[in-house]
């Protein structure tokens, strides 16, 4: 991607990060010391390297970097804690580390007492990092890596209350790519702001690799904030980025929209959530020159499985859309059988940009495949011309501003606490999340359990977005004959709390 773009567009500008501006040729050189100065730190093809960092240009280098001499590439959730973090590190292998100057404390508390971390490297504040490129040669490093070398080690949210590693490959990584450049109306003339995490798969290779791959001009902000990205659009001339649907409502509300101009924005891109007619109408109308499309999936799919098209936007409400360029889907029954109507299936996916496997985990990796095919474990149900429309998205996963919560993972924290014999946690409607955190919990005999000190254990404990912002005490939780929870019966209960 990179070297393509060196020999046809070197002096174009090809990454934007506050006051750094980088053409393709000096990024690219940027990119090659840092290659070449992981190889002579003993790096080698099929290491895993994490980082931990904020979005930042140094995030798109190392990730560009790692792709050039086959080390796997595993970005580190920092909303999470140090214990969560840790787990990550332990479990992916990971050697080495970058991290930012802000997460200097939990990298000194938490590497001492990981066995395989042999070197951490500070990105920002001490010059650590850019002594390493100063000290090495722009050159491209003499490394050969293939398609089907592994790429990437994404971290998700995990059904059984620990994260999952999505392993995927160079393959996967082009072809991801190749669905949004294909399905869409992106082009190489395009300014492509970044405004989402890049530790999400979705941010940190569909929106970072799309445009690199053609020559576009990407800019990363540091975080989302208004009106500080208003003025971002008016001042780089935007014209096309992604946002979940919380984060176009924050827009399309701001009082002070109509002071700027966003008249260069002509392709916007959802996901992550369903987003309503209603708010589709008031970003078409704070966006008036701009189309807009759905973009759906999981990390294990690419992330980009289903694809809404501006055209159908209105003419089919609630749609995720149809198969991405590159990839087959279809909705089945328990019996494998494609459903229609009114009948819910799940998700089922297949194509180039499907993840490898679970990394270390033979037996998810079984369970998710069947006959070639990614079991999402999503459902859904599917319209007389294909368009697929989610049921629920897995029957008990909260997603809130975006971001995806499974109840076990939060219950197992829960279950830490002295005073907890039981825990299950719920998704309730909110206005400005779509879903917020509520656990019910059941205390143990004779202990006094308070709400308020269960949240603040929560809050050391847990990431922000997966922290219950209710908890309700009760005497015991609806189980069914086999002693499993009834989430829906929790839900039904509780929808109002």
């Amino acid at each position: 991607m990179l070297l393509r773009n060196v020999h046809e567009n070197p002096d174009k500008l090809a990454v934007v990060f506050g006051e750094k501006r980088y053409t393709y040729r000096t990024f690219n050189d940027r990119v090659n010391r840092l290659a070449n100065a992981l190889l002579k730190e003993g790096v080698q093809k099929g290491d895993k390297v994490a980082y931990l960092l904020n979005n930042c240009s140094e995030f798109a280098e190392i990730s560009f970097a790692l792709s050039k001499i086959g080390a796997l590439s595993v970005p580190l959730n920092f909303r999470l804690k140090g214990e969560e973090i840790g787990y990550i590190l332990e479990h992916s292998d990971s050697s080495f580390l970058f991290f930012g100057a802000e997460f200097k404390e939990i990298v000194a508390g938490m590497v001492p007492r990981l066995s395989l971390v042999r070197k951490t490297v500070q990105v920002g504040g001490s010059g650590e990092y850019e002594g390493l490129l100063r000290a090495a040669k722009p050159g491209e490093p003499p490394v050969l890596v293939s398609e089907e070398d592994e790429h990437s080690i994404m971290y998700t949210s995990g059904t059984t209350g620990f994260p999952k590693g999505a392993v995927h490959t160079h393959k996967s990584r082009l072809w991801n790519s190749l669905n949004l450049l294909v399905d869409t109306e992106l082009r190489g003339s395009d300014v492509f702001a970044i405004t989402s995490p890049m530790f999400h798969i979705a941010a940190g290779h569909t929106m970072l690799f799309s445009p690199i791959f053609i020559g576009a001009t990407v800019v990363i902000l540091p975080g989302f904030s208004l009106p500080e990205f208003f003025q971002l659009i008016e001042r780089e001339k935007i014209s096309a980025f992604f946002a979940v649907p919380t984060m176009f409502v924050r827009m399309v509300e701001h009082p002070n929209l109509k002071d700027f101009d966003l008249s260069s924005v002509r392709l916007l891109f959802t996901g992550g959530a369903v987003a309503s007619v209603e708010l589709k109408e008031k970003i078409m109308k704070a966006f008036p020159r701009a189309s807009l499309d759905d973009l759906m999936g999981l990390t294990e799919g690419g992330p980009l499985t289903t694809f809404l098209p501006h055209r159908e936007a209105l003419r089919k409400p609630g749609s995720v859309g149809r198969a991405h360029f590159s990839q087959m889907v279809r909705v089945v029954n328990d019996r494998g059988e494609d459903v229609c109507g009114e009948e819910v299936g799940e998700i089922i996916v297949k194509g180039p940009a499907v993840m490898k496997e679970y990394y270390k985990n033979p037996e998810a990796t079984a369970k998710a495949f069947k006959d070639g095919w990614l079991y999402t474990g999503d459902l859904a149900r599917v319209d007389e011309e294909g368009f697929q429309y989610l049921s629920v998205r897995r029957t008990d996963l909260i997603v809130t501003g975006g971001e995806n919560v499974y109840p076990a993972e939060v219950e197992r924290v829960l279950l830490q606490h002295p005073k907890i014999k039981e825990a299950a946690v719920i998704g309730v409607q909110d206005p400005e999340w779509g879903q917020r955190v509520l656990a019910v919990v059941v205390p143990q005999e004779g202990e006094d359990a308070e709400e308020g000190e269960i949240l603040a254990f929560c809050k050391e404990k847990l990431a922000g977005y997966k922290r219950p912002r209710r908890v309700v005490l009760v005497q015991d939780l609806p189980k069914n004959q086999l002693g499993k929870v009834l989430y829906k019966e929790l839900r039904s209960r509780f929808s109002t709390d």
